[in-house]
């Protein structure tokens, strides 16, 4: 092999490292995700009486876009866990959205009772 083809693989394998990267988690794309997510949440536990969590556990993005209108892929390097329910009248929603691989120490998590207006939300790994 020559040098200027040894070069090139060293290149090309660089560059595909860097290609196959994840994204970041970052909190400024998250947060608007987590709001949207938050009021379709609402909206769906006014029209049928309960919160919307999905099937499966984190929250599949073609999921949440069929049943509740919200893309979760807007918020790259993030995945989104809702907590099961805690009583029959399903009064609270427990939701995180959280980093994915070395980011998983950043996250939002929101409480969201039925019987306040706005959500509870905290971040972490800012």
């Amino acid at each position: 092999m020559t040098k200027g083809a040894a070069s090139l693989l060293v290149f090309l394998g660089v560059l595909g490292a860097g290609c196959s990267k994840q994204p970041t988690a970052d909190l400024a794309k998250a947060r608007p995700v987590m709001d949207e997510l938050l009021d379709a949440e609402r909206e769906h536990r006014g029209s049928h009486g309960n919160y919307w969590r999905g099937s499966k556990s984190p929250i599949d993005r073609e999921d949440a876009v069929r049943n509740i209108g919200v893309d979760l892929a807007e918020a790259p390097g993030f995945e989104f866990i809702a907590e099961p329910r805690e009583d029959g009248s399903d009064t609270t929603l427990r939701i995180t959205a959280r980093g994915i691989g070395a980011a998983s120490n950043v996250s939002i998590a929101c409480v969201m009772k039925a019987s306040e207006a706005k959500p509870d939300c905290k971040e972490s790994g800012a």
